[in-house]
């Protein structure tokens, strides 16, 4: 198993988009948000999923975004 460490970033973009989105609706902004959490829980088990960031070029370095898994 490994750990997820959020970035500062991150973190402040996650809530960048429950801000937005929450603009219409609270509820589907906090399922968007939940589904971001969802898919972090995917590689605390599967190291290997997702595809590695080429900007880092280092394979324990990982990004997953939507169906690339």
């Amino acid at each position: 198993m490994v750990e997820i460490r959020w970035l500062k970033e991150a973190r402040l973009d996650l809530k960048d988009i429950f801000d937005y989105i929450s603009r219409d609706s609270k509820r589907y902004a906090q399922r968007q948000v939940d589904r971001i959490f969802q898919k972090t829980q995917i590689i605390e088990t599967q190291i290997r999923a997702g595809k590695i960031v080429e900007e880092i070029n280092n394979p324990a370095v990982r990004e997953i975004i939507e169906g690339n898994y």
